[in-house]
């Protein structure tokens, strides 16, 4: 009978299913001995940390999460309205907000929409106590060519983000090395994982985790996949160094 495994990080009993990389991002295999439940959740906002940055590309990739049925769509604001952006396309998804300049006579407002659910949504985000609406009829199917193309704007990387590639770089290492990562030597890159950096950035240990610069591909080759990332871990018997390379 096997020895249970213990958490990397407290040493206690680690009986949680973590994905090895991030079930949002696409992971599909997981490991049940590297951390506890506890540690398991509170490191689980890293994860949110990197799904949030990565949205756009991964819908764009239309990357599917493990256990859902399909790709996230990234949701955006241009101008005023709401797009919906998956794969190559980009859909509106709710037009601008209610201008009462807008307002023709009889109190007609001009509308266009994709579909009646879009309209009552449209609906429900607009009414109020001094205007009230009411959908009277459809026109004919037109279709429009956006002269502008809309604008995303995206917040990326940050010491926050790396913390949270140190995370992914940690658990592979764990997964492969399980026990080196148990090891006394690893304590204070475990520490800088419970660090907060998005109210301390300051607090950051840059001699942890930093960008490489180089092209991934003259540190671990060529990617055999046409989309996806390469995680390369090792261990050096001689200096007793760990390390995780990440594309």
């Amino acid at each position: 009978m096997s020895k249970p495994k213990t958490c990397i990080i407290c040493g206690e009993l680690a009986d949680s299913a973590e994905h090895i990389f991030p079930a949002a991002l696409g992971g599909r295999r997981t490991n049940r001995r590297i951390y506890c439940e506890v540690h398991n959740r509170l490191l689980g906002k890293l994860v949110t940390r990197l799904q949030r940055q990565l949205a756009m590309m991964n819908a764009a990739l239309e990357v599917r999460p493990d256990r859902e049925d399909g790709p996230k769509p990234f949701m955006f604001e241009s101008g005023g309205a709401k797009y919906k952006l998956l794969g190559a396309d980009i859909e509106l998804d709710l037009p601008p907000p209610f201008d009462p300049k807008l307002v023709g006579e009889g109190g007609k407002y001009p509308m266009m929409a994709t579909d009646r659910e879009t309209l009552q949504r449209w609906i429900a985000h607009n009414q109020s106590a001094e205007w009230t609406f009411k959908i009277e009829g459809a026109g004919t199917i037109q279709q429009h060519i956006q002269s502008e193309r809309p604008t995303i704007h995206l917040n990326f990387g940050g010491v926050d983000f790396l913390q949270s590639v140190g995370y992914l770089a940690l658990t592979s290492f764990a997964h492969f090395f399980p026990a080196q990562a148990r090891q006394a030597g690893l304590d204070a890159f475990k520490d800088m994982l419970k660090l907060d950096l998005v109210a301390n950035p300051e607090h950051w240990p840059a001699e942890r985790v930093w960008w490489d610069g180089r092209e991934p591909s003259s540190v671990v080759g060529d990617n055999p996949y046409e989309f996806g990332h390469v995680i390369a871990v090792g261990f050096c018997k001689t200096t007793y160094r760990a390390y995780a390379y990440i594309s």
